[in-house]
């Protein structure tokens, strides 16, 4: 989008924003689960100006809850680890 308008991609990712006045124009490209990106452009009259983005995806996450098999209650403390770090849960046994 730019300050005074909007559109959206299509099917292969093109996208077209017309009636932008002569000049700079910030110009973001945003999509859920994807880091935005903002480019400055030159608008020249009576001429089209081709910005590309490449989105970076956002990393994902997991949480939930540790409790205890037998009681159900919740593990406060419970260390909880994956290949690239580790949390611990809270006093309610969530974890994120």
């Amino acid at each position: 989008s730019y300050s005074d308008g909007a559109t959206t991609t299509d099917a292969n990712g093109q996208y077209s924003l017309s009636g932008i006045p002569t000049g700079r124009a910030s110009v973001t490209a945003t999509d859920p689960g994807y880091s935005s990106q903002t480019a400055q452009v030159w608008i020249n009259h009576g001429k089209t100006t081709t910005q590309d983005f490449a989105l970076s995806p956002l990393p994902g996450s997991v949480s939930g809850h540790v409790i205890d098999a037998v009681t159900s209650r919740p593990l406060a403390g419970a260390r909880v680890s994956y290949a690239g770090g580790t949390t611990m849960s809270d006093d309610s046994g969530r974890y994120s």
